[in-house]
């Protein structure tokens, strides 16, 4: 005896037999199949009136790569629109307009400390800052240097950065400015640095420091100013792993001739 199964029976043994194999194509206004590739001619929209998530999609999967959602376009199309500019938290992006954020800062400096000082230095002016992780702080600094002495003919400031911090007390090297023509009227003269110190995570204390030659001149700081900007990553864009590297052990103290018919002093080494 035969026997035919009924058209019931064949539609659901073709559905069976098409979502063991692993593909399916849903037709238009037709329900999503799951573990199935669903394709649609026409956009598809969900909405809801929840208190919650409209949407959850959970990945329990281990293995790697996995991920809950995958979103493909074609080139130069953004793959995902929002209408809104809320924070969305715990969002990680890698790219801001297209650069990595080694590209966007970097930072390096270089110098020579042909002379140093052997003046005695005060703090005119700190900031504090409390670094997130290895890095690089950059320093600017700004003041004005005035004095009426007639013993200046010229007498000198001293100004440095202080990383007071450190244990091994780095300092940048020594700017050295003249001030003074032996008269009694007001000598104005600025005063500028800019350093870059290697620092790792922790609080850290910086300082602008200045100090005169000789040590009896009667010079006067205006508005002394320091600004300290942290940079996590170096001049080939790589952030700093290792420890802080203090700058070499100063040289021997500069030392000042006599004046000059001019007014100058020579530099004794």
């Amino acid at each position: 005896m035969s026997y035919r199964p009924s058209p019931s029976m064949m539609v659901s043994l073709l559905a069976l037999v098409v979502a063991l194999g692993g593909v399916a194509l849903a037709a238009n206004d037709g329900p999503w199949l799951l573990s199935a590739n669903n394709t649609a001619a026409a956009q598809t929209a969900l909405a809801a009136r929840v208190s919650g998530r409209t949407l959850r999609i959970t990945n329990s999967s281990n293995r790697d790569g996995a991920t809950a959602l995958g979103l493909f376009v074609k080139d130069g199309n953004p793959p995902l629109t929002v209408n809104s500019n809320a924070l969305v938290e715990q969002l990680n992006a890698d790219l801001i307009d297209g650069l990595h954020a080694d590209e966007l800062v970097r930072v390096g400096s270089g110098g020579s400390e042909v002379t140093t000082s052997n003046v005695t230095f005060t703090t005119l002016v700190h900031v504090d800052l409390d670094i997130p992780a290895s890095g690089f702080v950059l320093l600017t600094s700004q003041a004005q240097f005035k004095t009426q002495s007639s013993a200046c003919a010229p007498c000198y400031v001293h100004f440095r950065f202080h990383d007071q911090t450190a244990t091994t007390t780095p300092t940048s090297p020594v700017q050295i400015a003249s001030i003074g023509f032996g008269t009694t009227d007001i000598i104005d003269v600025p005063g500028s640095a800019t350093w870059v110190f290697p620092v790792t995570a922790g609080p850290r204390t910086f300082a602008l420091e200045s100090g005169t030659f000789p040590s009896t001149a009667s010079i006067a700081v205006v508005n002394p100013v320091i600004t300290a900007l942290f940079i996590p990553f170096g001049p080939s864009g790589a952030a700093q792993t290792a420890a802080a590297t203090p700058n070499a052990a100063p040289a021997a103290p500069v030392r000042f001739g006599p004046l000059r018919s001019d007014g100058s002093r020579a530099i004794i080494r």
